[in-house]
């Protein structure tokens, strides 16, 4: 899958906030319309209920009327029963209202149930007699009562007819908004696949471009040290012997007779300049690459780079390595070196300390280097620049960093107004370990500085050629 622009990912958020709010209002219109298609079903259920209130309470009243013989409270459950019956039937009236034919059944049970009401009561009012126009009352209550019962069994059935046609409605609404639901849960989950893929296009490209970048560091550091080390090689074997044949010839010019004291002492002057022009070749030469740290290892070049530091920029330097400390492969050693050298260059730039510490240990899988000053700190704000950027490999702090993280070590800062601390740790793969430990295949230390010196000869002459194209 390839990486969509910002364009497109701006267009695609785009469609997928309208379709999300498309979904949206259909699914408000489902909801709304199944809520309302249940509130329908709802009614018509009270309606029934109703009725079946209206139907116990006529029972009720219809039952004193039979009892009342037996029974002296008959004529209380009576009264109740006609306050429900009365009740009922306006309920009814105001849950029917836009149902027409419910309106008209409404109007005949009215008169029907008033008058078996009225019987019920005629037939509480003498229980102890029955007389030939009471028993025909009996009879008539007996009509009404099929008359009642015939026009509640038809507001039974409408209600039914309109259950069955409401709830064939609230079913399909409710199936309508299932699917709109279960649509748009599928379009958000196909967004977010999508959405997810390209999130995963867009990372593993960033982390492919950053390992090419760190690869670029790396290399770019390796010709830097290689580039160090032909400079150092040119100037040790190209200026110095320039300078060292110029003291000799002003040497034995020097001695020559015949020379008035002013052209003695400009001799003199100039054997001392072209002896401290020598010095400082020779300096140059060891700080772009010292070769004691090929022929001698770290623990030496480390003491003579400290002890020259110290005399130099005067300030204090307590060096530590633990014992015994044995060679390691030349990459290990000469990050190591280039550390300490960086740390203290930046000690006496811009800490403002008087004193440094430096602690080298040396483990069975792993050496541990750590810097440390007593200066005001490094700004939070360069810190954190320093941490996130790599845009700055190979220069300072961030140039000790990609060196470390080329050879897979751990690289960290700690800054207070009270001073700095850098630690880094390198691991020592196997068969670096063994060269530490001067195995049987270990190759000696001249061998390999000479070995060393051939590669990166021909890689300086291969840059210069590559230069000149």
């Amino acid at each position: 899958m390839k990486a969509i622009s910002a364009r497109a990912a701006w267009h695609l958020f785009i469609v997928a906030l309208l379709i999300l709010a498309g979904f949206a209002y259909l699914g408000d219109r489902s909801a709304s319309q199944y809520a309302s298609s249940e509130a329908w079903v709802s009614h018509t259920r009270e309606v029934e209920s109703q009725i079946a209130i209206l139907r116990a309470q006529m029972a009720v009243a219809s039952s004193a009327g039979y009892e009342s013989y037996a029974d002296p409270s008959a004529l209380a459950r009576y009264q109740q029963a006609s306050q429900g019956v009365d009740s009922a039937i306006d309920e009814l009236r105001s849950l029917t209202q836009d149902n027409p034919v419910e309106q008209e059944n409404i109007r005949k049970l009215q008169p029907a149930v008033q008058n078996r009401m009225q019987l019920i009561a005629a037939e509480l009012s003498s229980p102890a007699q029955l007389p030939p126009a009471q028993r025909q009352s009996l009879a008539n209550e007996s009509s009404a009562a099929a008359l009642t019962s015939g026009i509640l069994q038809d507001m039974r059935s409408e209600e039914e007819r309109l259950l069955a046609a409401r709830t064939t409605v609230s079913d399909r609404t409710y199936l309508r908004f299932r699917i709109v639901l279960a649509v748009g849960v599928l379009c958000v989950f196909g967004l977010l696949i999508f959405a997810f893929r390209a999130l995963l296009t867009q990372v593993s490209q960033k982390a492919a471009a950053e390992r090419s970048v760190r690869k670029l560091s790396a290399h770019i550091l390796r010709v830097q040290d290689a580039e160090r080390r032909r400079l150092a090689r040119e100037l040790h074997d190209g200026l110095g012997q320039i300078f060292a044949g110029l003291n000799m010839e002003l040497e034995v010019l020097s001695q020559s007779k015949g020379l008035d004291d002013g052209r003695i002492q400009s001799l003199a002057n100039a054997q001392q300049m072209a002896a401290e022009g020598l010095s400082q070749t020779r300096t140059i030469s060891y700080l772009l690459h010292p070769p004691m740290l090929d022929e001698f290892g770290f623990e030496h070049a480390a003491k003579w780079l400290v002890d020259g530091f110290s005399a130099r920029s005067k300030i204090d330097v307590d060096l530590k390595i633990s014992q015994p400390f044995k060679r390691l492969p030349d990459s290990i050693e000469l990050v190591m070196f280039r550390i300490i050298q960086e740390a203290l260059t930046n000690v006496h730039r811009h800490s403002g300390s008087v004193r440094a510490e430096i602690v080298a240990a040396l483990h069975s899988d792993r050496v541990h280097l750590t810097v440390r000053d007593f200066g005001k700190g490094i700004p939070l704000d360069l810190l954190k620049r320093i941490e996130q950027s790599t845009a700055e490999s190979g220069v300072g702090l961030a140039g000790m960093r990609e060196r470390v993280a080329e050879l897979r070590g751990t690289f960290a800062i700690h800054s207070t107004s009270h001073g700095t601390v850098i630690a880094v740790s390198l691991p020592i793969a196997e068969e670096d370990q063994a060269f530490a430990d001067g195995g049987p295949d270990a190759q000696p230390l001249t061998e390999r500085a000479r070995d060393i010196d051939t590669r990166e000869r021909d890689f300086g002459a291969f840059s210069r050629v590559a230069l000149e194209m």
